[in-house]
């Protein structure tokens, strides 16, 4: 939004991000047979059991994915379970839950956009910006794409780049330091259509 559509976006902030996932040109046929292989395998997956509540946030703070505290996995974990039941080896039936979400959104995109095509947008976002990175989120998980991405931020004469501490989900972890950081830059922005608070 910022970049495509310039003229309405006053005030831009982006949580541990870089802009939109790219992929250069010559990976994307590869990326499209890595896409039809997950595909035809997701439906044969089978699903994570959890007994309990914690038990999924354990496997959470565990996962691959960014990492998270456990006090943090507790916080959203609820939301993204749903009941399931498992009958083991000898016919019992056991309740507990299992992840909500769709499993076709565990799996490679289909295509993404070029490094050039994203910049372009990136490039175009003329409001004033921020851009809130975090010591244990993508800049430790993605060193490449944090050092070209990371150029093309400093780039934009109207973005400011702060490092806070934390993973991805730093915005959970301390909400009350994500919130002044947030809530600082935007009351030092000199715009009388400043966003409220």
């Amino acid at each position: 939004m910022g970049g495509g559509a310039a003229a309405i976006v006053t005030l831009c902030i982006v949580l541990d991000s870089f802009g939109p996932w790219s992929c250069p040109v010559a990976e994307q046929p590869e990326r499209l047979l890595q896409f039809l292989a997950d595909k035809r395998a997701a439906p044969t997956k089978r699903e994570a059991f959890f007994p309990s509540i914690e038990a999924a946030a354990d496997a959470r703070v565990k996962g691959k994915d960014f990492a998270i505290s456990k006090e943090v996995a507790m916080v959203f974990i609820g939301r993204s379970l749903k009941p399931a039941e498992r009958i083991d080896e000898h016919g019992s039936i056991h309740r507990g839950f299992t992840w909500r979400w769709d499993r076709m959104v565990r799996i490679f995109d289909i295509l993404l956009d070029s490094d050039a095509y994203c910049q372009a947008f990136i490039s175009r976002i003329a409001c004033p910006w921020l851009a809130l990175l975090s010591t244990n989120g993508f800049q430790s998980k993605l060193s490449a794409v944090t050092e070209t991405r990371t150029t093309w931020l400093t780039a934009c004469p109207s973005v400011t780049v702060r490092i806070v501490e934390g993973s991805h989900h730093f915005h959970l972890e301390d909400a009350p330091m994500a919130a002044r950081e947030i809530s600082e830059w935007i009351c030092a922005q000199d715009k009388p259509d400043k966003a409220r608070m």
